[in-house]
């Protein structure tokens, strides 16, 4: 999305905390929990602690 875009949903004087262009979701349809992958637990780390470091980028 473009910056334009998010601010459609996103007041645009909100600081940017973070961007990701690429992520792991689980499967839901095949009952995989969002709680029991890492890229949910990293992000759940960088939002408690405010470190972005939490999130590993792998290639």
């Amino acid at each position: 999305m473009t910056r334009q875009e998010i601010a459609t949903k996103i007041p645009l004087d909100l600081p940017e905390f973070m961007t990701l262009t690429n992520w792991h979701h689980p499967d839901l349809a095949a009952d995989e929990k969002p709680s029991d992958t890492e890229t949910f637990q990293q992000l759940a780390d960088v939002i408690v602690t405010g470190n972005k470091t939490f999130i590993i980028q792998k290639k």
